[in-house]
């Protein structure tokens, strides 16, 4: 459960928190850090003289985590707007260039660190002894935290008690998550796209051409990383589409030709054979089932042109991809179809925010809090809901299934299984090739297809999107933690009273109402005391 679910902002009463129904056990670190409200409400009023904060986020191979830290930034200066705001962010696939292109860096101060640890390691010390530093899903190991006299503010856990494992601010919808980011988006329409080719291939100018662009086309945003979860949302939305005469638009990461995606002869190493054998139909797209969908004619739009196919008779399948701006694909997200693809929390955060219904592809790491998701659909009884994620989870059980199959036995010391889709002896093409493989996503595709055009799926994802924007909006979570650190920077003596504290409420010889009272009531006299000081000097 989300924190932000037990908070009252205008008034939080111990008792009335601990009584609402919480997967939080009691005498758990969890419920100790419900403490950091306390921090909200004696922060109101408080002339702090230093005011900085620092979000902290790693890049780990695609925009999600740097739109995160963001969107942080962009809460804390609406809630505090006194505050000092600044970013700092660790690349590791990414470059600069690509980063300030469509983020506000200057707005939050931003700083880019470097990739030596020695490096880092000095400067996130240094940050941490400037003031209030938030981590943003980000795992913090190394010397600058654990022997800080901050502890690293309990953004990124008690480094003398291991049992927190280091959190920081995590998202997700885990008991042991903070909840996610809930997006005000700026309204959009397609008129409003900036990228001029992708202006050009939409041809949408004015209104007028709107309304003939939404009389002609259906709008569909896949944009999810994985390649076979796409293949399986083309063949879903074409199984949707397949009695509407409109043409379709299909927004993805795509990096695909057309021949790559619907047909071409691969020379492969069968094992155990020294000879290629020619495999003539491999392909990602099943050019049939296109056709029994009544798909026509194919094209691919990216910024370097368009390519295109007939296949019959029929309507137009178009697929857009590249990157995009994200002015634009917001205003692709707002006025796409409901079957919107996400991967990750911000996109899912984006598709909740939307009222849309989650196509999510699911990376590893991502398991729990695809987990957790289904967990809250059937603790709420939304049975069709259930369905829809249990077709998605078969997509990665099918696809590791036959990967498996065609997978070496034996790995040398080093090298790595090759899932590289683009390499013609790798597992993943070998994978395709199987007989089972596209046969099987289409049918789950089929299957998929058939729950979304039950009318009740989209009211109980209505329902579902509801329950987490009321209860699991991370937003009061992170203002409590960005107000305990600024009171902990400003008042250090009070990490020793908070210590002290908590080793007696882990050692269960005080309740939680006890911790938050004498927590309380500590905050006081050390704010007192040190402006009793003040004046003395005066």
């Amino acid at each position: 459960m989300s924190f932000s679910q037990f908070y009252q902002p205008k008034k939080m009463d111990t008792l009335e928190i601990l009584n609402k129904k919480t997967n939080i056990s009691k005498g758990s670190v969890r419920e100790f850090q419900l403490s950091d409200y306390v921090y909200t409400q004696m922060v109101q009023g408080l002339k702090l003289e230093n005011n900085n904060v620092t979000l902290h986020c790693k890049e780990a191979g695609n925009f999600g985590d740097i739109s995160q830290v963001y969107f942080c930034a962009a809460l804390i200066k609406k809630a505090r707007p006194d505050c000092n705001i600044n970013v700092v962010i660790q690349l590791q696939t990414k470059d600069k260039k690509s980063v300030e292109a469509i983020f506000p860096v200057n707005e939050f101060n931003t700083q880019f660190l470097s990739s030596d640890y020695f490096v880092q390691e000095k400067e996130i010390k240094r940050l941490i002894e400037s003031g209030c530093l938030v981590g943003i899903s980000v795992g913090v190991n190394g010397p600058a935290f654990e022997k800080t006299h901050h502890r690293a503010l309990r953004e990124y856990g008690f480094s003398k008690h291991p049992d927190t494992k280091g959190h920081n601010l995590s998202m997700g919808l885990a008991v042991d998550e903070e909840g996610i980011s809930i997006p005000v988006m700026t309204p959009r329409r397609l008129t409003d796209i900036q990228s001029p080719w992708l202006k050009q291939a939409f041809g949408i100018f004015d209104q007028e051409e709107l309304k003939h662009y939404k009389s002609k086309t259906k709008l569909y945003n896949l944009y999810t990383r994985d390649w076979v979860v796409v293949c399986v949302g083309i063949n879903s939305v074409v199984a949707i589409e397949e009695k509407n005469k409109q043409n379709i638009d299909l927004v993805t990461p795509f990096d695909f030709t057309l021949e790559e995606m619907i047909a071409r002869k691969d020379p492969v190493h069968e094992y155990g054979q020294k000879e290629k054998i020619e495999v003539s139909s491999c392909q990602i797209l099943d050019v049939a089932n296109l056709r029994k969908n009544g798909i026509g004619k194919i094209s691919r739009i990216t910024d370097a042109g368009i390519e295109t196919v007939s296949i019959g008779e029929g309507k137009e399948l178009r697929i857009f991809s590249g990157q995009f701006s994200k002015q634009d694909m917001e205003a692709i997200q707002q006025n796409s179809e409901l079957f919107f693809g996400c991967t990750g929390d911000m996109s899912f955060s984006e598709a909740v925010s939307l009222n849309k219904i989650p196509f999510y592809d699911i990376p590893n790491h991502k398991q729990v809090f695809f987990d957790s998701l289904k967990e809250l659909a059937q603790k709420n009884h939304l049975e069709n809901l259930v369905k829809f994620f249990d077709l998605i989870a078969q997509i990665g059980e099918k696809q590791s299934e036959i990967f498996k199959r065609h997978t070496p036995r034996k790995q040398g010391w080093y090298s790595e299984i090759n899932y590289n889709m683009k390499d013609h002896q790798s597992v993943a093409r070998r994978a395709l090739i199987d007989k089972e493989f596209i046969p099987s996503m289409i049918k789950i595709a089929d299957e998929i297809a058939q729950c979304y055009s039950n009318p009740k799926l989209y009211e109980e994802s209505t329902k579902l999107n509801d329950y987490i924007k009321a209860n699991y909006n991370v937003e009061n979570k992170l203002l409590a933690i960005v107000d305990r650190g600024l009171i902990l920077a400003n008042y250090p003596e009070l990490i020793e009273v908070e210590n002290k504290i908590w080793e007696r409420f882990d050692k269960k010889e005080i309740s939680i109402e006890s911790v938050f009272s004498e927590l309380k009531s500590n905050i006081q006299l050390v704010i007192e005391h040190q402006q009793a000081n003040k004046n003395k000097k005066i």
